[in-house]
């Protein structure tokens, strides 16, 4: 017999509820595809559920602020056979449905934008197999050129250990051209 797979719950709100509970209340204005969707699957199985939802609550409704693509992706998992237990959340307050939408479009938004020297730099202290960057989906970065160019580079240099002693892994290898630090175990 098949073991239970259970989605892993690893963040605290305010309060949690079955994933039916919640209502969804940007209607059309993002949508999770197929490709997407299995990616996301991926990194919640490999590191759990890790955000809470957001929400408004308003006539005993729960109405989702922040976490759409959660959820429908959670649902899309329980069709799969996954177990998913009660989701946190957290509340958002609002006078009205259309101060949740506006709080919604907030939340929709990305203000700040990812650069690829941001990223680089980001990276250079993180050990991430270059495999799990495939799952993210940054608007302003191309992933898999971003992955060709600076982290499957075709020779890679063995760090110089005495040069820099944070590299005493010998699994680590450091890209030539942008000197991300790479966990090639």
């Amino acid at each position: 017999m098949e073991s239970t797979k259970i989605v892993r719950i690893e963040c605290q709100g305010v309060a949690s509820a079955p994933v039916d509970e919640f209502s969804p209340l940007q209607g059309d204005l993002k949508s999770l595809s197929d490709i997407d969707y299995e990616a996301f699957k991926k990194e919640i199985i490999e590191i759990g559920f890790k955000f809470s939802l957001h929400v408004w609550e308003n006539e005993d409704k729960k109405w989702i602020t922040d976490g759409h693509q959660r959820i429908t992706a959670l649902k899309r998992m329980r069709a799969d056979g996954w177990e998913i237990p009660n989701i946190p959340y957290s509340l958002v307050f609002a006078a009205d449905i259309n101060e949740a939408k506006q709080a919604l479009l907030g939340a929709a938004s990305q203000y700040g934008k990812v650069t690829e020297t941001g990223l680089k730099n980001f990276l250079n202290d993180v050990q991430i197999d270059p495999i799990r960057l495939e799952n993210f989906r940054l608007p302003d970065i191309e992933m898999p050129i971003f992955i060709e160019t600076h982290l499957r580079m075709p020779e890679f240099q063995e760090p110089d250990k005495k040069a820099d002693p944070v590299l005493k892994e010998p699994d680590l290898k450091q890209c030539p051209n942008c000197g991300v630090i790479l966990d090639n175990g």
